[in-house]
C-alpha cells in the first residue's frame, strides 16, 4: 500500500519554525516588558520613600534643594519608565498579533494536509475494494471454468 506525501510539507516545517521563532520573541519582549515593570515599581518606590521622608528642622539649604532636584529626577525617570513600558505593551501586543497570524497559517496548511490525507485513505480504500472485487470475479471465473462450465 502505498504511502501519503503530503507535497507542502516543506512549506509546513517552515510555518512550524517560525511560529516558534514568534513565539519566542513574545516570550522576550513580554520578560524585557515585565523587567522595565520591575524597574518603574522600584523607582516609584524610592520616589514615595523619598517623599515620605521628613525634612529635619536644621537642614540647610543646599541639603534641601539636592533633595528636590533628587525627587525630580526620580519623577523624570518614573515618566521615562511608563513612556517604555507602554512601548514595551504595545511590541508585545503586534506581536501577538503576529503570533495569532502564524498559528492561523500554519493550522491552514495542517487542515489541508488532514482533508488530502483522508482523500487519500478513501481513494486507497476503495481501489484495495475493486482489487478485491476484481479478484474475487476472477477466480470464480476460473472455478467455474474449471469445473467445466461454460
Amino acid at each position: 500500500m502505498p504511502m501519503f506525501s503530503f507535497r507542502l510539507e516543506p512549506v509546513l516545517q517552515v510555518r512550524k519554525m517560525r511560529e516558534q521563532e514568534v513565539h519566542q520573541e513574545l516570550a522576550r519582549l513580554e520578560q524585557t516588558r515585565q523587567a522595565v515593570e520591575q524597574d518603574m515599581v522600584s523607582t516609584v518606590a524610592q520616589l514615595n520613600k523619598e517623599i515620605c521622608t521628613p525634612s529635619v528642622a536644621s537642614m540647610d539649604m543646599f541639603f534641601s534643594l539636592h533633595r528636590e532636584h533628587y525627587r525630580e529626577c526620580l519623577r523624570e525617570r518614573v515618566a521615562t519608565q511608563e513612556t517604555a513600558l507602554q512601548e514595551h505593551g504595545l511590541a508585545v501586543e503586534v506581536k501577538r498579533d503576529q503570533l495569532v497570524r502564524v498559528m492561523q497559517d500554519r493550522l491552514v496548511l495542517e487542515k489541508l494536509k488532514e482533508k488530502q490525507a483522508e482523500s487519500f485513505k478513501s481513494r486507497e480504500s476503495a481501489r484495495e475494494i475493486r482489487q478485491m472485487d476484481e479478484l474475487g470475479t476472477t477466480t470464480f471465473c476460473y472455478r467455474r471454468i474449471m469445473k467445466g462450465g461454460e
